[in-house]
């Protein structure tokens, strides 16, 4: 008998789709007899297997309002297929998020595919299941007014006062609240962690420097230090600093996209030195700190390098 009945509930699957959420009522409804019974936990249990074989990582788009920033912007949350709104996921907010799940505003033709590396690796067991937050930047021509903690002498047009030191405050006050309040993110220093690209690499250094032990992760993709007079070295390097429990840099050797992959440029090296030397501060201070240097040979600076490296920083970040 009970064989029939498994053979009669699995012949329709759209049907057993269409049962997924609708536990509640079954449990409402059947009576429990002996054969009743049998009959709920078998159903029971084909629904839950139907529905978690099918279970997806979701994009899903809220809405901030920053009275820091005095303007609006989307947040773009990357939720696991474990997402169930039971479980808690430690958590992982990246900036320009225009670009970390689609190609967008910022740069058109560049994804730092986020969410089909991150799918891979959770699929494989290489990860843990993570939830991860892009924030929007406010606009190509205000990214650096909130990612600049100090004047770019290089930007064109110039910013002559960023607003970029108001950014760790954004993200505690306003951005961090909001998620905490809407999802199952796990809190605290050992689950939570920040990254960003170029100038969004810079400020998320920025953050663990001004507002330490909030944050245990830190991933950090061709940071700005240079800006400034390399501004963030010299104050990191006077500081006694905590650091994350662990930090990952990624850089290439063609930042400026040379011909022939002129690594011997002075500003192609310069930017390997600089990450260098951060990590070398950073094991200096803090020296239960975990440091991983992804430096990649002719790589440019773009988000598409970035993605080639986003594995290695995933895996290192959060491996298990």
């Amino acid at each position: 008998m009970m064989l029939s009945l498994l053979k009669v509930l699995s012949i329709n699957y759209n049907f057993i789709k269409l049962l997924c959420n609708a536990k509640g009522i079954i449990k409402s409804l059947v009576k429990f007899n002996h054969m009743r019974k049998i009959f709920y936990l078998l159903t029971l249990y084909i629904i839950s297997s139907s529905c978690s074989l099918n279970k997806e990582s979701r994009i899903e788009v809220i809405r901030l309002k920053s009275n820091i920033f005095n303007n609006e912007r989307n947040l773009r949350i990357y939720l696991p297929a474990q997402y169930d709104g039971q479980k808690t996921f430690k958590v992982l907010y990246i900036n320009d998020a225009q670009n970390l799940f689609n190609s967008d505003s910022l740069r058109k033709k560049e994804d730092w595919r986020m969410d089909e590396i991150t799918d891979s690796l959770i699929s494989k067991g290489a990860i843990e299941p993570i939830i991860i937050v892009g924030i929007d930047n406010s606009g190509i021509s205000n990214r650096g007014n909130e990612y600049l903690p100090w004047e770019d002498i290089y930007l064109n047009p110039p910013i002559p006062s960023p607003q970029g030191k108001q950014y760790p405050k954004f993200l505690i006050n306003e951005v961090m609240p909001l998620i905490e309040s809407k999802y199952k993110v796990k809190k605290g220093f050992e689950n939570t962690g920040i990254g960003g690209f170029s100038y969004g690499g810079l400020i998320s250094i920025y953050t663990v420097m001004t507002i330490p032990k909030h944050f245990g992760y830190l991933l950090a993709e061709t940071p700005s230090l240079y800006v400034n007079d390399k501004k963030l070295l010299v104050e990191a390097n006077n500081s006694n600093n905590v650091w994350p429990k662990k930090v990952y840099i990624g850089v290439g050797t063609n930042e400026l996209a040379l011909k022939n992959c002129n690594e011997e440029n002075g500003d192609n090296k310069m930017a390997v030195s600089d990450i260098k030397n951060l990590m070398s501060i950073i094991k200096k201070q803090h020296p239960k700190t975990e440091v991983n240097t992804n430096i990649v040979r002719c790589a440019t600076h773009s988000f598409e390098e970035a993605s080639r490296r986003l594995p290695q920083a995933l895996k290192f970040l959060y491996g298990q």
